[in-house]
């Protein structure tokens, strides 16, 4: 945790001073690749901003010829299934 520090300490600034924030940090511990998200919306608009800006980025990398943001990283209202007719189970004939 000792690693996080330095944006713990980021983080109470940011709520002192009453800013919304989307904060993700990427640690490679070895092997091991970690990602931390923190977040803080008191604003309803904030998360719209978040998405918009992201998409922004998405753009500008694919007009670059890369993808760092890859468009699934929302995951979209799933549809709901078309309800089909139960068919009736058909009763066994006695012979």
């Amino acid at each position: 945790m000792a690693q996080l520090n330095h944006i713990l300490n980021l983080i109470k600034r940011l709520e002192k001073e009453e800013i919304d924030y989307f904060l993700i940090t990427l640690r490679h511990e070895g092997s091991e690749k970690k990602a931390d998200v923190f977040y803080k919306f008191e604003n309803p608009e904030s998360i719209r901003y978040v998405n918009e800006t992201l998409d922004e980025m998405e753009e500008e990398d694919t007009k670059n010829g890369t993808v760092l943001i890859h468009s699934s990283r929302r995951k979209s209202p799933k549809k709901a299934p078309k309800k089909t007719p139960k068919k009736r189970a058909s009763k066994k004939r006695k012979k």
